[in-house]
C-alpha cells in the first residue's frame, strides 16, 4: 500500500526504497552483496553519489511514484517479488515487478513487465551464462529449480528417507530441506540429540522425522515481527567448554573497544585544535622556501591572515 517516493542507489550493490504512507515514511534496503544479501528497513536514509547510477535512474523513470501492490515469496525460495502499479500512457495502470533474487554471488535485482525484463542489476550475457541470461527484453525466467522436500508436502518423509548421502547429517538436511541453512541443521540435530557431523544411518531417520516436525510445528507459532521469538528459536544453550571460548572471545573485543575509545578521544581532542593547525599549515606552505628542512626547531612568520607574528613548532624529522 505504501508509495515509492524517492529511489536511490548508494553503491554498486544495493538500492533504496523510500516508501510513504499516511503519518508515516519507511526506508526499503535491497541488498545483494555476497554473502549478506537481504532486504530490509533501515531507519534513515544512506548518502548517496552525486551522479545516479544507470540503474537507479531507470528505477527511478519507471517505478517512482508507483505505489506497492503485494509483496510475494516464490515458495520457499530466497526470492520474493515487489509488484508496483504506475500509471503508464493514456492514464492506463500497469504493474511493474521487481524482482529480488537472494543467492549470495548470484544475487540480482531485476525490473520485469508483463515477463520481460526491463533492466537488471547485474546483467548476465550468453558468454556468462548459458542456462539463464538476464538481459532487457528477454522473458524473465526464475533462477533454476533446487528440488529441495517441503516439508509441508503430505509425503516429505518418503522423499527424504529415498535419499542418500555419504556427507555428514548437518550437509545432509541442508541438500535436501527446502529453507534450511546452517542454523536450522544444527537445530534438528540438537532436537534429535544427534551429532550434526557425524554420519547419516539409516536407523536414525525416525528420530530426524520426529525431530523435524517439532522444528516445523514451532515455526509456525513464531511471531515473524518479534526478533524476540526468532531469539528464542533459534537460541541453544552453549556447553561448557563453548561458554569459556566465548567468554574470551567477548573479553577481548571489550578489551580492543576500550583501547580504541581512548584512542577516538585522543584524536577528537586533538581535532578540537583543527583550526589552528590549518593556520599554522597555510602558513607554512606559504613561506615554504624561505627555510631549509630539517634545521629549524621553529619558524616565526607574519600570519597571512592577521599579519601578526605566529611561531610554528617543526618536527625535524620531516620536510617543511
Amino acid at each position: 500500500g505504501g508509495r515509492i517516493d524517492k529511489i536511490s542507489q548508494p553503491n554498486k550493490s544495493t538500492i533504496v526504497l523510500s516508501i510513504r504512507q499516511p503519518g508515516q515514511n519507511f526506508y526499503l534496503q535491497i541488498s545483494t552483496s555476497n554473502p549478506n544479501s537481504a532486504a530490509f528497513l533501515i531507519k534513515n536514509p544512506i548518502e548517496n553519489p552525486a551522479e545516479p547510477p544507470i540503474f537507479c535512474m531507470v528505477l527511478r523513470k519507471q517505478i517512482e511514484n508507483g505505489k506497492i501492490g503485494s509483496i510475494r515469496q516464490n515458495g520457499r525460495d530466497r526470492l520474493i517479488f515487489i509488484d508496483i502499479d504506475t500509471i503508464g500512457a493514456g492514464g492506463m495502470i500497469s504493474t511493474k515487478t521487481l524482482a529480488c533474487e537472494f543467492m549470495g554471488k548470484y544475487s540480482n535485482i531485476i525490473l520485469i513487465e508483463e515477463g520481460l525484463i526491463l533492466d537488471a542489476l547485474k546483467k548476465i550475457g550468453s558468454h556468462q551464462s548459458r542456462v539463464r541470461m538476464i538481459l532487457p527484453g528477454h522473458q524473465y525466467q526464475l533462477p533454476p529449480a533446487n528440488p529441495k522436500i517441503d516439508l509441508n508436502s503430505s509425503n516429505w518423509f518418503e522423499e527424504l528417507s529415498n535419499q542418500t548421502s555419504e556427507s555428514t547429517l548437518q550437509k545432509f538436511l541442508i541438500d535436501h530441506i527446502a529453507g534450511f541453512g546452517t542454523p536450522s541443521a544444527i537445530e534438528v540435530c540438537r532436537i534429535a540429540e544427534l551429532d550434526p557431523n557425524s554420519k547419516l544411518f539409516e536407523r536414525d531417520l525416525p528420530t530426524i522425522k520426529i525431530a523435524l516436525e517439532k522444528y516445523r510445528d514451532r515455526i509456525e507459532t513464531i511471531d515473524l515481527d518479534s526478533l524476540f521469538d526468532w531469539a528464542k528459536f533459534f537460541y541453544t544453550p552453549p556447553e561448557p567448554p563453548e561458554r569459556d571460548q566465548f567468554s574470551k572471545i567477548i573479553r577481548r573485543e571489550i578489551s580492543r573497544c576500550k583501547n580504541k575509545i581512548v584512542k577516538l578521544e585522543k584524536e577528537l581532542e586533538s581535532a578540537e585544535n583543527s583550526e589552528i593547525w590549518k593556520i599554522k599549515a597555510d602558513n607554512l606552505l606559504t613561506y615554504q622556501n624561505q627555510f631549509k628542512n630539517r634545521v629549524d626547531r621553529s619558524v616565526t612568520v607574519q600570519n597571512i591572515y592577521d599579519g601578526k607574528p605566529i611561531e610554528i613548532f617543526l618536527d625535524q624529522r620531516l620536510t617543511i
